[in-house]
């Protein structure tokens, strides 16, 4: 799976409100889902993001900052194949 596709993933559910996702639904592991999160957060693409040991990170906290809508923005073609978190595991197989 891309990773370009999994941080669009990730900030499209969160800009659709969607706090009731974890890394299980993306198919991949906690580390994984936790560098997405830091990684989005060190760019600026996110925002109040708090971590805890396991590894997780609690979506509920996560805002999405003005940078990251311009980011989906600017991927708006490649949005345009995501459905919703429902049909995410065939959206990374392609």
């Amino acid at each position: 799976m891309s990773n370009k596709k999994m941080r669009l993933a990730v900030l499209k559910e969160l800009e659709k409100g969607n706090k009731n996702f974890s890394h299980e639904d993306l198919e991949i592991s906690a580390d994984e889902f936790v560098k997405i999160f830091e990684s989005l957060e060190s760019e600026g693409l996110i925002r109040e993001v708090d971590y805890y040991m396991g590894p997780s990170v609690d979506v509920n906290s996560v805002k999405l900052t003005i940078k990251g809508e311009e980011y989906l923005t600017d991927n708006s073609a490649l949005m345009k194949t995501y459905k919703g978190l429902k049909e995410i595991r065939d959206w990374f197989k392609v």
